[in-house]
């Protein structure tokens, strides 16, 4: 699944991608679920181009190429990160998927991705997060 979102100027040097997951209980509360299967403890996160026609009309063909893997995130509930990882947030991550942000404004465009794991979820923009980022552009390709 592609992703891209525009960064203003800030007084922040790095930024890091992490995921937010509720845990099954707020989700439920909050009507919100979603199924997985395989590794979801690595979820990988690509650094890709910008396409120059934007993300709307993606296909096969005209998808971002993958420039370089930013680091991995897990899928989980930050309870069990931490019971499970030992992860408080994705700086502690050994992949951390930091990046440089906030001297100038930018356009971040990644690809979420695994070998061995499926994640389907519902983008619902409110509270508890569940797979949202912001005023992200969101478009996934099917293989």
């Amino acid at each position: 699944m592609f992703f891209q979102w525009h960064l203003g100027r800030s007084r922040f040097a790095s930024c890091y991608i992490d995921s937010f997951v509720p845990t099954v209980e707020d989700g439920l509360a909050a009507n919100k679920s979603y199924i997985s299967s395989g590794s979801i403890t690595e979820i990988q996160i690509w650094n890709v181009t910008t396409p120059p026609e934007g993300m709307k009309s993606l296909s096969w063909n005209t998808r971002p190429q993958r420039i370089a893997l930013m680091g991995t995130v897990a899928f989980l509930p930050e309870k069990e990160k931490i019971e499970r990882l030992g992860l408080e947030d994705g700086w502690q991550s050994q992949l951390a998927t930091r990046f440089p942000c906030g001297r100038k404004a930018s356009v971040v465009t990644i690809e979420v991705a695994c070998d061995s794991c499926r994640i389907e979820f519902e983008q619902l923009f409110s509270v508890p997060p569940l797979g949202e980022y912001g005023d992200i552009t969101g478009f996934g390709l099917a293989d």
